[in-house]
C-alpha cells in the first residue's frame, strides 16, 4: 500500500509535514526553481525530510518560476527538467 493510502488526507496530514510524520516517506525528487516564490519554503521543508531520514534528491533549475513545467511551449530546458522526473521514476521504480 503506498504511503498516501495510509494516511487520512480529510485531516490534512498530507499538507503538514513534520519531523515526526515524515518517517517513512518514499524516495522524494524535488525540483524547484531559483526564482520560484517558495523557494524559502522548498528549503526548508527539504532540511526537515532530511532530518526525519527521508531520501530526498534536489534539483534547483535556475531562473524558473512556480509551476514552470507547465510551460514546456514557452521556456527552455522544460522538457529536460519533465525528462529528469521520468528517469527518476523509472529508476525508483525497476
Amino acid at each position: 500500500m503506498s504511503w498516501h493510502a495510509k494516511r487520512n488526507s480529510v485531516h490534512g496530514e498530507i499538507a503538514r509535514v513534520s519531523r515526526r510524520n515524515a518517517k517513512g516517506f518514499p524516495l522524494l525528487l524535488i525540483q524547484v526553481g531559483g526564482s520560484e516564490a517558495l523557494f524559502d519554503d522548498t528549503t526548508r521543508m527539504i532540511s526537515l525530510l532530511k532530518e526525519a531520514g527521508v531520501a530526498v534528491k534536489v534539483a534547483v533549475w535556475k531562473d524558473k518560476a512556480h509551476v514552470w513545467h507547465f510551460f514546456t511551449h514557452m521556456l527552455d530546458k522544460v522538457e529536460e527538467t519533465l525528462s529528469e522526473v521520468g528517469c527518476y521514476i523509472l529508476a525508483d521504480t525497476r
